[in-house]
């Protein structure tokens, strides 16, 4: 008998994913500079991050999680705006496996960079950086 513990099916795409956000997010402090310092990835138990700008008075919460048959990251979004409404938004990336490789579905859009998912998950944080149109 085998003392190993059997990992879920999940556990290794999500934590692909899990790299991909906090790789994301440097690269938004870098890109953003000094505002975007205060971006703030909480871990959650074990198939759930909260991506959030901390100390603004407008910012976003993202939270994205994993299914437990890994076939999906449910993404769910709240954005300040001005006037103290809220901006809700979710999103569903679709995970497939084909031939040893994953591949993600988002808007009938197929990718398997998991950098291209994480900015999926951070847009609504990316845009409380980016100027208005």
């Amino acid at each position: 008998m085998s003392d190993e513990v059997q990992r879920p099916a999940f556990f290794e795409t999500w934590d692909i994913i899990r790299r991909a956000i906090y790789s994301q997010v440097a690269e938004a402090k870098r890109l953003y500079g000094a505002e975007a310092q205060n971006i703030l990835i909480d871990e959650q138990p074990e198939r759930t991050v909260v991506v959030r700008i901390n100390g603004r008075p407008r910012g976003a919460v993202v939270q994205a999680s994993i299914s437990l048959a890994g076939d999906r990251i449910d993404i769910t979004a709240q954005t300040d705006r001005p006037y103290g409404i809220f901006k809700n938004d979710t999103q569903v990336i679709e995970i497939e496996t084909d031939d040893d490789r994953t591949i993600y579905v988002h808007d009938d859009e197929r990718v398997t960079d998991p950098r291209q998912v994480a900015d999926v998950i951070l847009i609504s944080i990316y845009d409380c950086f980016r100027p208005a149109a």
